[in-house]
């Protein structure tokens, strides 16, 4: 049996072509370095007391909402910069 080594999360937007643009979007990362950033994130959420997920339309309507966004997009970006993280984008 294969050990699992990568993880990939994948999303689109506007799929159903209702939009102007459509998108798809793919992250892949290192299963240990997954860990690592899942960990980062999820105290991101305590420390701005979110109790589940951010809801993206609540972003520049609530504070804490916000200040998470912005913490997730950094953490997030230093990871694709150390090559830690992947991130791979479709636009049409």
């Amino acid at each position: 049996m294969t050990k699992l080594s990568h993880i990939a999360f994948a999303d689109e937007t506007n799929p159903g072509g209702s939009g102007r643009y459509g998108a798809f979007a793919l992250l892949t990362m290192e299963k240990d370095e997954c860990r690592k950033l899942n960990q980062n994130l999820e105290q991101f959420l305590v420390d701005n007391k979110i109790s589940s997920e951010i809801k993206w339309k609540n972003v520049g309507k609530d504070q804490k909402y916000s200040k998470a966004s912005i913490e997730f997009f950094s953490e997030s970006l230093d990871f694709a910069c150390r090559e830690k993280l992947r991130i791979d984008v479709i636009c049409w």
